[in-house]
């Protein structure tokens, strides 16, 4: 028959198990939307370069100053994934 210290080990045991299952789910998942966003910042920052300096003369003044201010904050987003390691 188990003692009362042994059965309080064995949940700490089992509980710290599930934490730590848990926390590595947990991990993969937000490593994945951060992998997704990143991507997705990638795609928009290619469009933007690629569409928009072509026709940046047609743009009124507002959007140039927007475009210009989305390019450097999906610059930045992506340099903070990379150097996180994503």
């Amino acid at each position: 028959m188990k003692t009362e210290t042994q059965i309080a080990q064995e949940n700490i045991e089992d509980v710290r198990r599930v934490l730590k299952q848990l926390l590595s789910t947990s991990e993969l998942h937000y490593k994945g939307l951060c992998f997704f966003h990143k991507a997705s910042c990638q795609r928009f920052l290619e469009f933007l370069t690629d569409t928009m300096i072509i026709n940046i003369d047609m743009c009124p003044k507002d959007n140039e100053e927007y475009i210009k201010n989305k390019i450097t904050d999906l610059k930045q987003a992506i340099k903070l994934y990379e150097d996180d390691g994503i």
